[in-house]
């Protein structure tokens, strides 16, 4: 007898359980239907399908002119640096380009990029040796010499 109950106990977990699988499985489905009958233009006034039908935006080119603008946000700097070696020279030339990131393009290298910093260097000595002649031919006034003694 014992054995008989739990048998029937068993069976009957086994019915609720298959049926609890069942309703699931329907209620899923029937969502699964439901969703597909929103999709329909006809039937959805969703404000989100217009943006479902716009194209994605272009991808940003990668030219000369981006690489030296000082608006180009650093990240897209860093993505020229490593993926686009021509335009490397380029970014020499911009002013907002940092130390890290010229340092990474000086070890990366690439075409043109060791003329580029051959050309950045030369107009940096010539900056200074223009700063040091107007130093030296600076005009005295009366108040530089009351403050030279």
């Amino acid at each position: 007898m014992l054995l008989s109950r739990n048998a029937s106990q068993n069976n009957r977990k086994h019915k609720r359980l298959c049926w609890r699988r069942h309703r699931a499985s329907r209620r899923l489905h029937s969502q699964r239907t439901l969703g597909l009958a929103k999709q329909q233009p006809s039937q959805s006034h969703s404000p989100l399908d217009g943006e479902r039908n716009t194209p994605p935006p272009a991808p940003i080119r990668l030219t000369p002119l981006l690489a030296v603008d000082e608006s180009t946000p650093a990240e897209l700097l860093w993505h020229i640096a490593r993926t686009a070696p021509e335009l490397r020279k380029w970014l020499i030339a911009n002013p907002a380009a940092d130390a890290e990131l010229l340092e990474y393009v000086s070890q990366a290298g690439g075409p043109g990029v060791k003329q580029a910093f051959e050309i950045l260097f030369a107009s940096m000595d010539d900056a200074v040796a223009q700063r040091k002649q107007q130093r030296r031919h600076k005009p005295h006034t009366e108040d530089s010499f009351r403050f030279s003694f």
